[in-house]
C-alpha cells in the first residue's frame, strides 16, 4: 500500500501528459510542466504552512519565464482547452509525486536511525523505485491491451502475422523492439537519478533541477535537428540561467531544509505499546532490565522488602 499512492500518481501523470502532446503542441506541454517549481513552493506555502524568503519567491519569477521563453518560442496560438487540463493536471500529479516520494524517503532514513525492525520500516528509494515499476506495468497493461493489443491480436488471429509497417514511418518489429529497450532503459536511469536525487534535496530544489532537463532537451533538439535559435529562446535560455544563479544565492535553507524533514516521523519520549517499551527495556543496563521484574523497582520481591525492615 506504501507504492500504491505513487504508481497511481506516475500512471495519471504520464496518462495525462501524453493525451496533452497530442491534443497540443509539445512545447506548451514542457512550458506548462516549467511552472512545477512555483506549483511546488504554493504547495509549501499554503497547504503544509513553510513560507520562503521573498528572495526565493522572486528568483523563481526569470526561471520561470526562462522556461516559459525558450519552450513556447514556435507556439502559433491554436491551443486545446482539453489539451492545457492535461498538461496542468498532468503537472499537478507529478509535483504531488514528488512530495509523496520525499515523505516516504524521510520515513525510511528515521526508520533506519531509530533502529526499527524491518516489518515497519518503509521501503528505500531503490525497492520503491522497483516496487512501484511492477505496480504500473501490471496497472498499464490492461490500458494497453484494450487500447492496442486487441487490434494487434486480431491481426495475428487472421493471418499468423502482425503489420506493423503499414503506416507512413512505422517501425518493423525489430526496430520497434530496439525503440523499446532504449527507451525503456533510459526512462528507468531517468527514475532512478530522480530518486536518489530527490532523497537528497527538497521537492522545491528538485524541482527547479528538473527544468535543465527542460532546456537540455531543447538545447539539443537544436543542435540535433540544426534549427536555428529564434530571439525569444536566446532571452529564455538567458533568464533560466539567471534565475537559476538566484535561486543559488537566495535560497531560504531554513525553510528548505523545513521542507526536507517535514514527514520524518519523529519517535515519541514515552513509549506507546508494551512493545516498544520491551524493547527500550531489552536494550538498556542489566538493571534496567530488571527493573520490572515481579512488578517491583530492580527486581526486589515482596519478602526482601519485608527482611529489610526487620533489619
Amino acid at each position: 500500500m506504501t507504492t500504491l499512492p505513487l504508481t497511481l500518481f506516475q500512471i495519471g501523470g504520464h496518462i495525462l501528459s501524453s493525451d496533452a502532446m497530442s491534443r497540443i503542441p509539445v512545447s506548451l506541454v514542457h512550458t506548462i510542466k516549467g511552472l512545477s517549481p512555483l506549483f511546488t513552493v504554493l504547495a509549501y506555502r499554503f497547504y503544509f504552512n513553510i513560507r520562503y524568503a521573498p528572495t526565493t519567491y522572486l528568483s523563481l519569477i526569470p526561471l520561470t519565464f526562462g522556461v516559459i521563453m525558450a519552450c513556447s518560442a514556435n507556439f502559433s496560438g491554436k491551443g486545446n482547452f482539453i489539451g492545457l487540463i492535461s498538461a496542468f493536471g498532468s503537472a499537478l500529479l507529478f509535483v504531488t509525486q514528488n512530495i509523496v516520494s520525499k515523505k516516504l524517503f524521510n520515513e525510511a532514513e528515521q526508520a533506519e536511525q531509530d533502529n526499527q525492525p524491518m516489518k515497519r520500516r518503509k521501503p528505500d528509494k531503490l525497492n520503491l523505485l522497483c516496487y512501484s515499476a511492477g505496480l504500473a506495468f501490471i496497472f498499464t497493461a490492461p490500458i494497453w491491451f484494450f487500447s492496442e493489443g486487441i487490434g494487434i491480436l486480431g491481426d495475428f488471429l487472421y493471418d499468423a502475422s502482425i503489420d506493423l509497417n503499414v503506416k507512413p514511418g512505422s517501425l518493423d518489429h525489430g526496430p520497434l523492439v530496439l525503440e523499446y529497450i532504449f527507451n525503456g532503459t533510459f526512462h528507468f536511469g531517468q527514475n532512478l537519478v530522480a530518486f536518489v536525487l530527490l532523497s537528497m534535496v527538497s521537492p522545491v530544489t528538485y524541482s527547479v533541477a528538473s527544468l535543465i532537463k527542460r532546456v537540455f532537451v531543447i538545447v539539443f533538439a537544436i543542435i540535433w535537428f540544426g534549427k536555428p535559435v529564434t530571439h525569444v529562446q536566446a532571452v529564455g535560455f538567458a533568464l533560466t540561467f539567471l534565475g537559476l544563479y538566484l535561486y543559488d544565492r537566495t535560497r531560504d535553507n531554513k525553510a528548505d531544509h523545513k521542507a526536507k524533514m517535514l514527514h520524518a516521523k519523529q519517535e515519541s519520549l514515552l513509549p506507546v505499546s508494551l512493545e516498544k517499551m520491551n524493547d527500550k527495556s531489552s536494550n538498556g543496563s542489566p538493571m534496567a532490565q530488571s527493573s520490572y521484574a515481579n512488578g517491583f523497582v530492580n527486581g526486589f520481591t515482596k519478602d526482601d522488602k519485608k527482611n529489610d525492615d526487620i533489619i
